[in-house]
């Protein structure tokens, strides 16, 4: 495959998002939501003022989703219970790797895309899955642009900013000609890029060119090229990788990439985000508030009208404590001379009108005062109606959790055949494992090469969510059969969840600690009755001497 037909469908791809606006609308997007509002407005050089009310709501839709934490579990397809081994040491792979690589920050990350611009996407371009790259939707280019099932994708293109300089080491590393590498050089297309700060001014090596990642499936198995405009730098090859015996690994089926799709849209793989919905009622806030402002301004600062055949240094009009120079007539016809302009009084209703806006806006985007828990007087509210509350408040994002959960199946099922596909000798990740309260043990788990050839025909995956609101309703449960006398304390405390309002590690050692007590009150007794009972020998002895003499 030449440079030039990735390329040219690469532009095929670019020129369909140019004509939707992709580009310059997620750029728009994502200001609105780090609250640069007024961009491309004449404010001759005037800071206008804002009230973002998309971030907060961002926060809280993002943070609603991401809180559902999903437990991940492999399984055998077909029951076979001969490989749980195996699988417990997947499952222990896959939650020690997931831990290391940082996902539980990283998905936040790729919701908060999602929500932004309508997309994104999670990449795992090596054979360590912590090397993750999070995405922007402007990053992507699809085949089938109106196709959301991202593994049926006849091809996709990743771009990418990289140095020429590493490009040229990575094209000579591949065998590149010498002619080929040297037409590598910088360009400035960096329109696809957020909030674009490139420094383009670099020329030469230390400049930056765009660099395609191109990824199709030939017969099932993942072939990737990567090259730049003039010339590739790494041919296209299946991703595989040699075994001891220098046989090659089957080779990877699935596109090591993932998508997050906010909210589908049809026909259109891209989906969509909510920031789009909310501009409209953000501008009215923000001119609402610039009118306010304004009058405000001409209120409490009116402008000053004065006859310029009279008033000869206008320029003190505006200062403290200036001296007036005037021709004719006397102090008292000054008022004369200068007048102040007072506007009309602003309407309460502009006040009022704000207010609603905001309040609106949030309700409307299931953003209220009562969904972010924000009740009046908490004190005079059950714990159990507040989650109630957060419960019902949450139920329009039930697509979203679901969408998250989806992705989190996504990649579980991808990083096996990422681990298999780089090490078809197998390969061992070390863990740690509670053992105590508040004691750990390094342990290791173990997949061989014949496990790997069991495993990936029949390999299940379940994702369970575990949410706050499920462990406090857990929680709750077992607070009730302590306080009814149905459980003892220790077994509250083995019940109990693991970041409860107490957590489970306190009370486990508070319970170790009486072990230790009483262990320790045991021993004591043991020793009082020992020297009872030895004082009390000594004294039927001297009795029994007694009764002798």
């Amino acid at each position: 495959m030449e440079a030039r037909e990735i390329w040219n469908k690469y532009e095929q791809c670019r020129d369909y998002l140019d004509r939707k606006n992709l580009v310059s609308n997620t750029n728009k997007y994502w200001n609105f939501y780090l609250g640069n509002q007024w961009v491309g407005c004449q404010t001759d050089g005037e800071e206008l003022p804002f009230m973002n009310v998309i971030k907060p709501i961002a926060k809280y839709k993002i943070a609603t989703v991401c809180q559902n934490n999903t437990v991940v579990n492999y399984s055998d397809a077909n029951g076979n219970t001969e490989m749980e081994d195996v699988y417990r040491n997947l499952n222990q792979m896959f939650s020690a790797l997931w831990e290391k690589a940082g996902m539980d920050t990283n998905v936040w990350k790729v919701v908060k895309d999602a929500y932004i611009a309508g997309d994104s996407y999670a990449y795992f371009g090596t054979a360590d899955v912590r090397d993750m790259q999070i995405l922007s939707n402007m990053a992507v280019l699809l085949g089938d642009e109106q196709n959301p099932n991202i593994q049926e994708q006849p091809f996709i293109i990743i771009r990418e900013r990289l140095q020429v300089r590493r490009l040229k080491e990575i094209a000579r590393q591949n065998g590149i000609p010498e002619s080929d590498v040297s037409l590598i050089s910088a360009d400035e297309d960096t329109d696809y890029l957020v909030s674009n700060k490139e420094d383009v001014m670099k020329q030469g090596d230390d400049g930056k060119t765009t660099s395609l990642l191109y990824m199709t499936k030939i017969n099932g198995i993942v072939n990737v090229a990567k090259c730049v405009q003039q010339c590739i730098y790494q041919p296209l090859a299946p991703v595989q990788a040699k075994d001891s015996t220098g046989l090659p690994s089957k080779g990877l089926t699935l596109y090591p990439i993932v998508n997050f799709v906010w909210e589908d849209a049809p026909n259109n793989a891209r989906g969509q985000g909510e920031v789009k919905e909310l501009i409209p009622n953000q501008l009215e806030i923000n001119k609402t508030l610039a009118r306010i402002s304004m009058c405000v301004k001409t209120t409490a600062f009116p402008r000053i009208a004065y006859d310029k055949n009279a008033i000869q240094n206008p320029d003190q009009l505006d200062k403290v404590g200036g001296a007036i120079e005037v021709n004719g007539g006397g102090a008292q016809s000054i008022n004369q001379m200068i007048s102040y302009l007072q506007s009309a009084p602003m309407s309460s209703d502009a006040r009022v009108f704000l207010t609603d806006m905001m309040d609106q806006t949030r309700e409307l985007s299931g953003a209220s005062d009562t969904a972010l828990g924000q009740i009046s007087d908490p004190t005079r509210v059950a714990a159990s109606a507040i989650i109630a509350i957060k419960d019902q408040s949450a139920l329009p994002l039930n697509e979203q959790v679901a969408k998250f959960k989806k992705f989190t199946e996504d990649v579980a099922r991808l990083w096996p055949e990422i681990w298999f596909t780089y090490n078809p000798d197998g390969m061992t990740v070390s863990y740690e494992e509670q053992v105590g309260p508040a004691e750990s043990q390094l342990m290791t788990a173990v997949i061989t090469k014949e496990d790997i050839e069991r495993i990936m025909p029949d390999i299940r995956v379940d994702v369970s969510q575990d949410t706050p609101w499920t462990k406090n309703a857990e929680q709750q449960t077992v607070d009730g059969l302590l306080e009814r006398n149905l459980i003892t304390f220790e077994e509250y405390a083995d019940l109990s969840v693991d970041n409860g309002p107490v957590p489970k590690s306190k009370l486990q050692k508070v319970i170790n600690k009486r072990k230790v007590e009483a262990q320790l009150a045991a021993e004591q007794q043991a020793i009082i009755e020992a020297q009872a009972a030895a004082q009390q020998t000594m004294g039927m002895k001297e009795g029994d001497n007694n009764a002798m003499s």
